[in-house]
């Protein structure tokens, strides 16, 4: 029986994902599994360099926790938004695990490029990678799973909060925070925590209901 080396895979930039992270890239023939710091990200948006962290993809087995966690709210998610999409693997995994529409929204333009590459290839169409900076996006119009994988500082979290504040006061949308560094920031802008996961640094966010005033 033969057995895979993962030594070089394992060893890149640090990046240590495990078999099945592995398996999901090379079996899929997508490229996805590697680490790209900030200062080599090509970005329309040069003023917001400086929030950003850098690219690197979330583990599988995180993933199915976050899916698996967010399903237990039953909201019907219309959309899945991966703000810092970067590659992709995140809104792959998705497709081919959950019945949403997947939007991704990354900043850099050579990113993008590799992520619609990996789309070509993947052949799944209710998938689409938007060039945008994630501080002046606006959510779509409709109940949505956000997954944020740590993509920028708090800075520009709480801008992307103040720009969507009338939709999460609209809709049942869920953030899904993972490394969440600024968790704080969530909650000091009405968000109040679903669940979280201390050992994994994941987290669920729901925006609070206004209190209805009695007669």
């Amino acid at each position: 029986m033969s057995v895979l080396n993962l030594s070089i895979f394992n060893n890149r930039a640090g990046y240590r994902p495990g078999i099945e992270d592995y398996l999901f890239e090379k079996m899929n023939r997508l490229n996805l599994e590697a680490i790209v710091n900030r200062e080599i990200l090509k970005t329309s948006v040069r003023s917001n360099l400086k929030h950003a962290t850098f690219y690197q993809p979330i583990t599988c087995r995180h993933l199915k926790f976050i899916f698996n966690e967010a399903m237990k709210t039953q909201i019907p998610f219309d959309h899945f938004i991966d703000i810092g999409s970067g590659k992709g693997k995140a809104c792959f995994y998705a497709a081919r695990t959950r019945k949403f529409k997947k939007i991704t929204v990354e900043f850099s333009m050579s990113l993008v490029k590799v992520a619609n590459r990996n789309k070509s290839i993947d052949g799944h169409r209710n998938i689409s990678f938007l060039n945008e900076d994630a501080a002046t996006y606006s959510l779509p119009d409709a109940k949505c799973l956000i997954f944020l994988f740590n993509p920028f500082d708090d800075i520009i979290l709480e801008r992307f909060i103040a720009n969507n504040y009338g939709h999460f006061k609209r809709h049942q949308s869920v953030i899904a925070y993972a490394y969440d560094v600024h968790r704080e920031t969530l909650l000091l802008n009405g968000f109040r925590t679903i669940m979280r996961a201390a050992d994994r640094k994941l987290s669920l966010y729901r925006f609070k209901a206004p209190i209805k005033k009695r007669d």
